[in-house]
């Protein structure tokens, strides 16, 4: 098959979806304990696929030496840009002046969203006001909710009258608020315990996550390719979100995040201001 023929045909996201699908699945039976004969042949099958994948030009020059090594922001960037699932806090601007205005979210999320909260059929119908995404990714409608506070460009109207100090903020920053790639935004994201986030991957790059710890009870983690995260409160993380990520929750109380979706620090056709990075970040 050709190069033409295999991107028409959509191959390079449908060959990604099928190696997470075998892999995410075999995982999941095995550590249930489930039909470990199954779930062997579905690792096994992960394999075999992610090894037939690199012999693909599309895909021959990535370095990729795991399944979990697998993103799609390196179907935008050319070779030498260095991809990694989780990125230093410290390197990341928008990440540094999170934490920096930790107090801000934390108390727009407490004082005037508390009631909100609290309040589950007030919670949803400010959450259905706004922009509704992402549902599916959870066990039940309820069990993970993003409250939109700015969505391409846009901020959310009901969201912003019970936060309004939080949408100011964020209004203000270029890698979301003038940032032209495919849905970036902000929200406040609600978690609760006993569920989870399934295993999925963005694929429409380039962009990056960053996640504010806002109330953050034990007991939840995220895995980000081979990486295992956790959260604290006032603290942020940064990650790569078209590697194959997922999130458990199993601890006993809601958990609370301020969650960005901005400008890819080394893309510079979808920023309208350059990015404030240093280009070593960028290469390999």
């Amino acid at each position: 098959m050709g190069v033409g023929t295999f991107l028409s045909k959509v191959c390079h996201e449908r060959w990604l979806f099928l190696i997470m699908l075998c892999a995410e699945v075999g995982t999941a039976f095995a550590a249930r304990r489930k039909d470990l004969v199954k779930s062997a042949g579905m690792l096994q099958r992960a394999n075999e696929l992610f090894a037939d994948l690199k012999e693909y030009p599309f895909f021959s020059f990535r370095r990729w030496q795991s399944l979990y090594d697998i993103n799609t922001n390196s179907h935008v960037f050319p070779e030498g840009f260095r991809q990694r699932p989780v990125w230093p806090t410290n390197s990341v601007p928008i990440a540094i002046w999170l934490e920096e205005n930790y107090q801000i979210f934390r108390q727009d999320l407490e004082t005037r969203l508390q009631d909100l909260i609290l309040n589950q059929s007030s919670f949803d119908s400010l959450y259905f006001m706004g922009h509704v995404s992402m549902t599916q990714f959870s066990g039940r409608r309820d069990s993970w909710a993003p409250l939109n506070l700015i969505h391409n460009r846009e901020l959310a109207p009901h969201a912003c009258e019970v936060a309004k100090r939080s949408c100011e903020l964020l209004a203000a920053r270029p890698e979301i608020a003038r940032c032209h790639a495919r849905d970036v935004g902000a929200a406040f994201a609600r978690l609760q315990p006993g569920m989870g986030i399934k295993p999925h991957l963005w694929n429409a790059p380039p962009r990056l996550a960053v996640h504010l710890g806002l109330i953050t009870p034990p007991g939840a983690t995220m895995a980000v390719g081979a990486e295992e995260l956790h959260w604290e409160q006032g603290k942020a993380v940064v990650f790569d979100d078209t590697y194959i990520h997922s999130v458990r929750h199993e601890g006993a109380e809601d958990r609370y995040l301020l969650i960005a979706w901005f400008c890819h620090p080394c893309d510079t056709m979808h920023a309208e201001v350059p990015p404030e990075i240093s280009e070593s970040l960028c290469l390999q």
